[in-house]
């Protein structure tokens, strides 16, 4: 398990004292509110990471716009707009019952009939989650996560059962 998980995206600036309009992963907010004074990682898509301290983050009707220290003007808050807002996972959106992280699915198992047929490489948001599988040979195909697909996760196994053979 990652012990940093992206909870967020920055999108853009917001007023004239550094605000930034932030897009949550989960879509959950309240976790980002508690975020004051901690230092968190500001990564760009080129893999770049900065640390930066939270100064203030709170709800504008149903947006979070966030502060950060040295980042107090429109322009300054600029240079991070795209990044991507990790945090250390104590920080994260609670987890329910039967739910998880989907970074720790990344290096999970995919079973059919209890047998290995690859292993989740990285996964994305369309319509909906989809998982990229790599199998042990041959070119990586996608998964839609989904229960009509997906049956049971292991977490501690680190396995994931696929339900319909036709996505092979």
């Amino acid at each position: 398990m990652t012990d940093f998980l992206a909870i967020g995206k920055f999108t853009k600036p917001f007023g004239l004292k550094g605000g930034i309009k932030t897009l949550s992963f989960s879509g959950e907010s309240a976790h980002f509110l508690k975020l004051r004074k901690q230092e968190i990682q500001l990564r760009r898509s080129n893999g770049e990471i900065l640390s930066a301290v939270v100064r203030l983050a709170e709800m504008k009707g149903d947006m979070i716009v966030m502060y950060f220290q040295g980042y107090d003007t429109p322009e300054k808050v600029s240079e991070i707009r795209g990044c991507e807002l990790w945090v250390d996972r104590r920080l994260a959106s609670p987890l329910e019952e039967g739910e998880f992280y989907m970074a720790d699915l990344i290096g999970c198992t995919l079973l059919y009939e209890k047998k290995a047929v690859g292993q989740v490489i990285s996964f994305f948001e369309a319509a909906q989650i989809i998982l990229e599988i790599q199998p042990a040979q041959g070119k990586a195909f996608y998964i839609p996560f989904s229960g009509i697909f997906i049956g049971d996760i292991d977490l501690e196994q680190k396995t994931i059962e696929l339900l319909d053979g036709r996505l092979l």
